[in-house]
């Protein structure tokens, strides 16, 4: 069993964490928070297999922003082959969750097959992480250049994380 968090994408901005996926051999189970009330009383969730392909394995009911469902995998996208969750809201904004890269599906796959060949060797070399904010010495400061503020109290300095 792995958890996962869910981002809450407008376009390629990530602006929060709007709920989490708990992922098993058997399915995976979605929990959702501060669903925008724009999306409705139901969320469809998609899994992204290898190839790419958006398969639908159910809806998630929400009710005041909130909502949690356990979701079997298809013929189509087993545990295996899932790359990641999209949550499609509203607009541009989607929810989306990572679970591996296309990399680690060929690394596990070479794996089995111990010899791998130089191509995927190469392409799987060639995937970087990409920094996550920038490193300083004061911890807020670079809490606040990831993470939205949020203004509950006037006196308080808070962020929504």
């Amino acid at each position: 069993m792995q958890f996962f968090y869910i981002d809450y994408m407008n376009g390629n901005k990530k602006e929060r964490n709007i709920g989490f996926l708990r992922v098993e051999s058997d399915g995976i189970s979605v929990g959702l928070h501060g669903v925008p009330m724009q999306c409705g009383g139901r969320c469809k969730v998609y899994a992204l297999n290898c190839l790419g392909e958006r398969c639908l394995l159910g809806e998630v009911s929400v009710r005041n922003g909130y909502g949690m469902e356990k979701l079997s995998w298809t013929k189509e996208v087993n545990f295996m082959d899932c790359l990641g969750v999209e949550i499609p809201l509203y607009g541009s904004r989607i929810g989306k969750c990572v679970i591996r890269q296309q990399s680690d599906i060929v690394s596990a796959q070479n794996n089995s097959e111990s010899i791998a060949p130089k191509e995927d060797r190469a392409q799987a070399d060639e995937v970087k992480e990409e920094p996550i904010g920038r490193l300083t010495e004061d911890k807020w400061t670079q809490l606040l250049e990831l993470y939205p503020q949020v203004h509950i109290f006037p006196e308080a300095q808070s962020i929504l994380i």
